[in-house]
């Protein structure tokens, strides 16, 4: 191993949308990045030598946060940004594309997959829903009722549900609810008999309370999640109810032992960090360590935000417990999202199996 004491440190962005929002990964995703950069710094070498270094944000669903928190990761010198943000589009990502600073977080927002500075290492919304819309298709499915809560980006997010499954010949009945218990659970209930599908956008502990309900109205349909319901803690706290349940990841498993980079995620998170395997973290550690290995290909004494975007447009980068990254692999009305790939993955005797052949390019 390479020390890194001493050296010029490559400073990254992390941004969250905050503890304070309902279903917000929030302490998790800090930690859990903390952890990666430790695992980067101590076992890894940094970059070259170069130790990591963390900058955290915090937006808190509100455009003039997440616009304070781009200026920040830039005026403290920021390489990279990733994470999570339901006001970023908006707020931050100008900034970036100002300074030339990439963002390669989540894409939640259309403009995650578009901006000239933007390379989702993570798929997001685009890339699930768009796998979730083939493999429905090919189970035969032919109406779903998604259950979303009451946020201003449940419309965009909703449209381009709309859409993808429009595309397979299976309609949408989106509804918005509070996501209390009483309201999740009368919301449930519902949709007893109303569709195929029944997809609640929701996660940690309201994605529990939804599968809990579900299970006592003997709700009659498949329940399918996106990947924010991924979770021990969710599949604890729904016990029985968990079983049967539909899950749309863009990385491997977190609980398959198997494979070796999902193990060294693993043991990194028991050294490291007090938090448990989860699909949050694997997001949060899996950036980290890719951003690691990008520095690592472009070189530590050539890297900046452009060395970095000229790098992903051209160059097809694995992503740690994930698929590649390529630029040329972005779908026309994405011209940035270059992950694509998830798996589809049912809840199984307490594990999480693959129930969809494998990683699925929705637009392939």
């Amino acid at each position: 191993m390479t020390t890194t004491s001493g050296r010029d440190p490559v400073t990254v962005g992390l941004l969250t949308i905050g503890a304070e929002l309902t279903g917000a990964p929030g302490a998790q995703e800090v930690a859990v990045s903390e952890a990666a950069v430790q695992y980067v710094n101590d076992d890894l070498g940094g970059i070259g030598g170069r130790p990591l270094r963390l900058v955290v944000g915090e937006e808190l669903a509100d455009v003039e946060r997440a616009r304070e928190c781009a200026e920040r990761f830039v005026a403290e010198g920021a390489v990279v940004v990733f994470g999570l943000g339901v006001a970023w589009a908006e707020g931050g990502l100008p900034v970036l594309e100002a300074a030339r600073v990439p963002w390669l977080g989540a894409a939640i927002n259309a403009a995650e997959a578009t901006s000239p500075v933007s390379f989702p290492l993570i798929g997001g919304v685009p890339a699930e829903f768009a796998a979730l819309a083939h493999f429905l298709a090919e189970r035969g499915a032919g109406s779903v009722v998604a259950v979303a809560p009451e946020l201003p980006q449940v419309a965009e997010q909703a449209s381009r549900l709309e859409e993808l499954l429009g595309r397979r010949g299976i309609a949408l009945d989106i509804r918005t609810v509070p996501t209390d218990p009483d309201s999740l659970a009368r919301a449930a209930r519902d949709t007893r008999g109303a569709a195929d599908v029944v997809m609640p956008l929701l996660g940690g502990q309201e994605a529990a309370a939804f599968m809990t309900a579900a299970h006592e109205a003997n709700l009659g349909a498949t329940l399918v999640f996106v990947g924010t319901a991924m979770d021990d803690a969710v599949f604890d706290a729904a016990g029985p109810a968990a079983e049967g349940t539909i899950h749309c990841a863009e990385f491997l498993p977190y609980d398959d032992d198997s494979d070796e980079q999902v193990g060294a995620f693993r043991e990194a998170l028991a050294r490291y960090c007090e938090y448990p395997p989860t699909s949050y973290a694997q997001g949060s550690f899996g950036c980290v360590v890719t951003i690691r290995d990008i520095g690592a290909r472009i070189g530590p004494g050539r890297l900046d935000g452009e060395a970095v975007i000229r790098h992903l447009r051209t160059v097809r980068q694995p992503v740690f417990m994930s698929s590649d990254y390529s630029h040329a692999d972005a779908p026309p009305e994405y011209p940035q999202l270059g992950n694509v790939d998830c798996l589809v993955l049912e809840r199984r005797d307490g594990r999480l199996v693959d129930v969809g052949g494998g990683w699925i390019n929705g637009w392939g």
